[in-house]
């Protein structure tokens, strides 16, 4: 899924660029194929990857304050913590200074360790004999970018995973592109037609589309005006009242299901 998923947004991005061509599709998605399936799942088919010193590198426990709305629990939490002080106190055995008392309600300050976490391994770790073994497929990505020097145990788990998110919306497209720019070009016919069709609405009968196509066929430049870069290689158009109308109109129906999920959830509490 993800694999389709980034070569559907790389190739949408390549249709609307004049100079993409057949040589930089296929190495784009042979690029993408290796590093999101054949590497990340035959690598560790190899002996001793799992148990590889190398890839049992973690991020760093990192301490996070954070503001939380304190419940009974935490109320309660917050008396057994004084009352230990208390008794550690009393033994001359307490450290750090006496908590605060706590009431429902109000805000407060937590201090969370972020437990270290698995660089390369998608499933972290599991033990056996006292040596640590990978679980799950490999990120290659990420052992790509360990490789050109950056210290990923310095980052946050979740920084990591957007790299590896970045790293596979970024890559196709510039696979497709560099390519694209060493190989040659499609047919500037071919391609007026092609970005002709792509832009002749749909109006209605049967007969209707026929006729608008007939005079795309004729003239494919005849939508030239709407581009948003004009005597550029890129196909961006200008949106119109029904592109508004259409964004508008999703965007408005996503929002309404994550508020109507908000108000079940609030439900239930």
């Amino acid at each position: 899924m993800m694999f389709n998923s980034i070569l559907a947004a790389s190739f949408w991005l390549g249709m609307l660029w004049r100079k993409s061509n057949a040589a930089g599709a296929w190495a784009s998605m042979v690029v993408m194929f290796v590093a999101t399936v054949v590497l990340p799942f035959g690598m560790p088919l190899i002996p001793g990857v799992r148990t590889s010193e190398y890839l049992g590198k973690t991020t760093q426990a990192i301490p996070v304050s954070r503001i939380y709305t304190a419940r009974e629990m935490d109320v309660q939490d917050r008396e057994r913590a004084i009352a230990k002080w208390d008794r550690l106190n009393a033994a001359a055995m307490a450290e750090g200074l006496r908590p605060e008392l706590l009431k429902a309600g109000e805000k407060f300050k937590k201090e969370v360790l972020l437990p270290k976490k698995s660089i390369f391994w998608s499933e972290g770790f599991e033990f056996q004999n006292g040596k640590s073994i990978g679980r799950g497929n490999l990120k290659v990505e990420l052992i790509a970018l360990d490789c050109l020097g950056w210290d990923l145990s310095k980052n946050t788990y979740s920084l990591n995973e957007t790299l590896t998110f970045l790293f596979r919306i970024f890559i196709p497209f510039l696979v497709l592109f560099l390519v694209a720019l060493l190989t040659q070009a499609e047919d500037k016919d071919r391609l007026d037609q092609f970005f002709g069709k792509m832009l002749t609405p749909v109006v209605g009968t049967h007969e209707d589309d026929d006729h608008e196509m007939e005079l795309t066929r004729a003239n494919p430049n005849r939508f030239a005006h709407l581009k948003l870069f004009p005597n550029s290689n890129w196909e961006f158009r200008r949106w119109n009242r029904e592109d508004w109308l259409g964004v508008g109109g999703a965007c408005l129906a996503a929002v309404s299901v994550v508020v109507l999920l908000i108000v079940i959830i609030g439900l239930g509490s």
